[in-house]
């Protein structure tokens, strides 16, 4: 994988220029620079993370522009269309689908700059996508952040595009957010935050599938997904 210096600075330049854009994509820009560590985690997970904006947001979403980044890279060279200026950010999104397709120049200047793109750059491109694409799955779900770090821990786990939105959709209806889930399975929460988090995790478990029926099989299910994770974390490392 690449350097973490390398893409790190890569990742701080991709960011500079986003965060001219608006203070929406800005206040994106901290996560975005916390997914570096697990950028194979994350990258892994992109078929599945295309499978769920299939489920949830089939009109947002070009074909390919995820997978290979060029969302990111669209958004740079259409630095005139601001978030802030559209009621949601899936019209944001298409509005940018629309400069670019009837802008000949802005079109060239996409297609050069992903021409023009090194490894590190590529990478950096596909972690702001999917950041991006993060920002509509929230969106779609109505809930806070869903950042591509948890999708990642879920894909690791085994969870298809259906499961995974009815898992985010159980804890929500437990009280867990999507940014506290992936704090709890980063390890990050304490006291009773941990527990209570413990506690939504196990109660979803137990709706997305009716074969965890007692307490005991839930709690095993929960520790073989801190196994899952653990594991391709490691691998990635």
């Amino acid at each position: 994988m690449e350097s973490l210096n390398d893409l790190s600075s890569v990742i701080s330049d991709v960011c500079s220029t986003l965060e001219s854009i608006s203070s929406t994509l800005g206040s994106l820009l901290p996560l975005i620079m916390e997914m570096h560590p697990t950028a194979g985690l994350i990258i892994a997970a992109i078929p599945l993370i295309c499978k769920i904006l299939e489920l949830l947001a089939p009109d947002v979403f070009e074909p390919g522009e995820i997978e290979n980044g060029e969302l990111a890279v669209k958004a740079e060279v259409c630095q005139d269309i601001k978030p802030e200026d559209y009621e949601t950010f899936s019209e944001y999104i298409k509005a940018i689908h629309e400069e670019i397709g009837k802008d000949p120049e802005k079109k060239a200047q996409v297609d050069e700059r992903m021409a023009a793109r090194t490894e590190e750059e590529a990478t950096a491109y596909k972690l702001v996508s999917v950041a991006l694409a993060g920002k509509i799955v929230a969106e779609k779900l109505d809930t806070n952040y869903v950042d591509p770090a948890l999708l990642g821990k879920l894909n690791a786990c085994g969870f298809d595009a259906d499961k995974t939105v009815n898992f985010i959709r159980e804890i929500q209806k437990q009280g867990l957010g999507a940014a506290d889930a992936n704090k709890y399975f980063n390890g990050d929460l304490r006291g009773g935050d941990f527990e209570k988090a413990g506690e939504a995790v196990k109660a979803a478990l137990g709706k997305i599938d009716p074969s965890l029926k007692t307490d005991e099989q839930k709690t095993e299910a929960e520790n073989q997904m801190f196994k899952d994770i653990d594991a391709a974390v490691k691998a990635e490392a």
